[in-house]
């Protein structure tokens, strides 16, 4: 799957640079809680992005994003999103991962967590070229579900990569994709610290390596 003319309907939330500890979510709103709802999320492919209730752990002052999907050219249904990070490749010597909990109202036939490369800090925004991809399916089916992706490295020339979540579905209606508990850092994780704004007793506290 390659990027196409659907990139132009992506904005990217303000990335503050900051000295990342091993193992800190470098995603802006991972969790989605109800004070910036969907902020910093962004649509790669879809119709309407925004923010329900209905949080993958059921956690107080929480919720998760959603994205509406839009009909491909072969006429199946396509939903994706993600945000785009900045790199620079000297300072990650551990490989580049990522994790989504994922929930569809329907049948999906793929789910996936995607990196697209770019040359420039932004994405292509800012002047760059594609460079590459890469992807890790995950598991299909009602309720919620995990997919993570890890890869140790990346091509040379990347300064920048899009860090996402998507499903596709073999029907003609629309569908929506539920997504929450997202992380991109230099570690994989195991368990995920509690980035709510409110705090929570149903998430873990501590990140491990």
């Amino acid at each position: 799957m390659r990027p196409n003319a659907a990139f132009t309907l992506l904005l990217f939330a303000t990335f503050v640079p900051g000295a990342a500890r091993a193992g800190e979510n470098l995603l802006f709103n991972p969790e989605f809680d109800n004070a910036q709802m969907e902020a910093g999320w962004a649509i790669y492919f879809g119709t309407l992005l925004d923010w329900t209730i209905e949080d993958a752990n059921a956690c107080p002052g929480s919720g998760a994003g959603r994205i509406a999907s839009s009909t491909t050219d072969v006429g199946t249904q396509w939903a994706e999103v993600g945000q785009c990070q900045p790199i620079d490749q000297a300072s990650w010597t551990t490989g580049y991962h990522a994790a989504f909990s994922y929930f569809s109202y329907e049948t999906l036939g793929l789910a996936y967590a995607q990196y697209f490369y770019y040359t420039d800090t932004a994405c292509g925004l800012g002047g760059g070229s594609y460079v590459g991809l890469n992807s890790a399916q995950g598991p299909i089916g009602p309720g919620w579900h995990r997919v993570a992706i890890s890869v140790p490295a990346i091509p040379p020339q990347a300064q920048s990569i899009l860090v996402a979540v998507g499903a596709e579905a073999y029907q003609l209606g629309r569908m929506e994709l539920s997504f929450d508990r997202a992380y991109f850092g230099k570690k994989a994780v195991i368990f995920t610290d509690d980035f709510e704004s409110v705090a929570s007793l149903c998430r873990w506290s501590s990140a491990v390596p």
